[in-house]
């Protein structure tokens, strides 16, 4: 019986270790979206979100904060939201994006950047790049460059 009551003891601390909140300082910070990757089975389709439309300065930047939310904003298009994320200690993520200033007219680099963070599962830190994983109807990788 006491063998029991350890084994459980250990499962039960475990177990809420697991979903325990973290905070992850190398998030803090503004970053810029670069690009959108689909994967499927067969193939892989890959979007430079910078260039999309008339423009070659248009830019999606999000400033993470130490409280694990973050604000974001389309530059040139008055596009602007903010959003919320959870990490555990075992690199997963689960976030929250919406808009809370946009014009009439949808754009597609928004749209792209709040599907990967309303849908996120993980996501990965090399130097300053930031890659976001996310299930949407297929696999798929945003990608964020650090600014300076």
């Amino acid at each position: 019986m006491k063998e029991l009551l350890v084994i459980s003891l250990c499962i039960g601390l475990f177990a809420c270790n697991k979903d325990k909140i973290v905070k992850d300082p190398a998030l803090v910070g503004a970053w810029r979206m670069d690009s959108v990757m689909y994967l499927t089975s067969t193939t892989a389709v890959y979007k430079d979100t910078i260039y999309w439309g008339e423009s070659n300065n248009k830019r999606l930047l999000m400033e993470v904060k130490d409280d694990n939310s973050f604000a974001f904003e389309y530059i040139t298009k008055a596009v602007e939201g903010k959003g919320h994320f959870t990490l555990t200690k075992y690199g997963d993520m689960k976030s929250q994006a919406y808009a809370t200033n946009y014009p009439l007219t949808t754009y597609l680099m928004v749209y792209h950047f709040m599907e990967a963070m309303n849908n996120t599962t993980s996501y990965s830190i090399h130097d300053n790049q930031l890659s976001v994983f996310y299930v949407a109807g297929h696999k798929s990788i945003v990608k964020f460059t650090k600014e300076e």
